[in-house]
């Protein structure tokens, strides 16, 4: 195995560990930005959908 494999490995497993550890943090951010635009996203696309 060459070094860039190893450090390619490396950065996939610090990346997925990034996206683990952060994921519940943004899920609840998304779902209060959510919460509050809900309302007028739907608004937006019925104005797009005719």
């Amino acid at each position: 195995m060459n070094v860039m494999a190893v450090s390619f490995t490396a950065n996939i497993l610090v990346g997925l560990l990034v996206v683990i550890v952060s994921l519940p943090g943004f899920i609840n951010m998304v779902g209060g930005a959510f919460d509050s635009y809900a309302p007028e996203l739907v608004r937006f696309m019925r104005l797009f959908s005719g």
